[in-house]
């Protein structure tokens, strides 16, 4: 008996540091993914949009390019609403379709909407505080996932991004936007490249 429970302390003694070094692992590479977003001159993105109103889900594909302050969001299906463009700026927000723009001003002031989401995304990843970080295998691929508090909100509002990335090159493949514990927008990237000045 003695001798059994001598084994399991010293197995607990090797498993530990192990443990530790794997957290801070990810840890340092989510300050390394944070670093590299800072020096972020543009991104350029295209996949697959959930947004879940509760009682209603929609689901798009998008092509992004910008950066957390400017940048356009185009619609590429499906084909009754393909075209349809956004552009958001310091300045503001504007809707373009076939070639006509409309000033709509801030579409969100309140709350998030499909538009905010892929800015949202960026600026945490230079801004947000980091919740969390560890290595996990998403769709049979090996990725870092962080979990960013909205930079946004008070830090009291329960609203987060969490992002899962290569852990090469900090390409995003997933984000989610959760508010109140509710994941209210999904994108699940098929393109990301990024660039640097």
């Amino acid at each position: 008996m003695h001798k059994t429970m001598l084994f399991y302390a010293l197995m607990m003694i090797l498993f530990l540091p192990s443990c530790g070094k794997g957290e801070a692992a990810s840890d340092d590479l989510a300050l390394s993914m944070r670093t590299q977003y800072l020096a972020l001159t543009g991104c350029e993105a295209s996949g697959e949009v959930t947004a879940d109103y509760g009682e209603r889900i929609y689901r798009y594909t998008a092509a992004f390019a910008g950066t957390g302050l400017a940048g356009r969001m185009e619609i590429t299906a499906p084909e009754n609403i393909a075209g349809t463009a956004v552009r958001w700026s310091e300045e503001g927000t504007v809707l373009e379709y076939e070639g006509v723009s409309l000033e709509t001003g801030e579409l969100s002031p309140d709350g998030l909407s499909p538009v905010d989401g892929f800015p949202l995304i960026l600026e945490c990843c230079c801004r947000g505080a980091i919740l969390e970080s560890c290595r996990e295998t998403l769709d049979g691929t090996d990725t870092l996932r962080v979990g960013l508090q909205n930079p946004d909100l008070p830090a009291d509002v329960n609203s987060r991004v969490d992002l899962w990335v290569k852990p090469d090159d900090f390409t995003m493949i997933r984000a989610e936007i959760s508010y109140s514990g509710q994941t209210v927008l999904t994108y699940e990237f098929e393109t990301c490249a990024l660039f640097f000045s």
